[in-house]
């Protein structure tokens, strides 16, 4: 089956899915994945001479590990959900990715190659690096390509934003992994505000009732409370769309939901990527 597309670019791949199902069908989908598949791998593979080689010493679940140094490693521009350990059952398909990080680590040797992150290190110390495996190919992007990971965008550690959006944006539209869930496909719902169950990385939609500015934010108020804070110092978030236009809107968002009870929300999400939002309604 050939495909032909033009002008296509991976940052409209997510975004055009619902409507190029409408439009035409799966055949096309599948065939337009396909190709920005092929583009994402380039995109997210680099070369071994920039990696930093290390033996991993443990696995703490899909997007943690332990070099043989001491070093913990955070993965960068993916999330993968909770396993339980002391605090109960595992989030559904924690232990699925931690096993398959764990495969593809051992299938190199138990080596992985580095490449640290503008922002190197978290507030928890741990370190900020996209894994490679030591011939270059993304392990954030493999762990998407399963469904097992959703990717997250935080500033300023964006570089592969779009090559992420890309291979998420096929193990979405299979349902796979975590796609197969309601939590994550279509999002929680704010209009009821968010169970008090849900920590961490999420994604989330809801209808605009209204929209503030401080000096430094755009805050984007949605239904049940949840407040979008975008930072300026970040660009311009919502690629030329005017914020008062985006009341009475459908947006989706995800980023770390913040619980911070005040006048005006009770959530919170930090907005620092313009691929952090997709307008439902455009």
């Amino acid at each position: 089956m050939a495909c032909f597309v033009e002008n296509v670019n991976n940052r409209t791949v997510a975004s055009a899915t619902r409507g190029v199902l409408r439009r035409f069908g799966w055949v096309f989908l599948v065939c337009m994945l396909g190709i920005s598949a092929l583009w994402a791998d380039d995109a997210c593979r680099v070369s071994p001479d920039v990696l930093e080689i290390h033996k991993v010493d443990f696995v703490y679940d899909g997007d943690t590990v332990r070099l043989s140094n001491g070093d913990r490693v955070r993965l960068i521009g993916i999330d993968t959900t909770e396993r339980g350990y002391d605090r109960g059952p595992s989030e559904p398909f924690a232990e699925e990715a931690t096993e398959a990080l764990k495969s593809i680590i051992a299938a190199h040797g138990g080596k992985v190659g580095l490449v640290d992150g503008v922002e190197s290190h978290d507030r928890f110390g741990r370190r900020l690096a996209y894994l490679h495996t030591p011939e270059g190919d993304s392990i954030e992007a493999e762990l998407l390509r399963q469904g097992l990971a959703m990717a997250v965008y935080i500033a300023p550690n964006t570089d592969r934003a779009a090559c992420f959006q890309a291979v998420e944006a096929e193990a979405r539209a299979r349902g796979l992994g975590i796609w197969s869930l309601d939590l994550f496909e279509p999002g929680i719902p704010t209009v009821n505000g968010i169970p008090d169950e849900v920590e961490g990385a999420g994604i989330v939609y809801g209808k605009v009732v209204s929209v503030g500015e401080s000096q430094r934010n755009i805050w984007i108020n949605l239904e049940g409370r949840v407040a979008l804070r975008l930072d300026k110092h970040e660009g311009d978030l919502l690629e030329g769309r005017n914020p008062d236009d985006l009341v009475g809107q459908t947006l989706r968002a995800r980023g770390w939901i913040i619980e911070n009870r005040n006048q005006y929300q009770d959530w919170m999400i930090s907005i620092t990527s313009p691929y952090s939002i997709e307008y439902l309604d455009e």
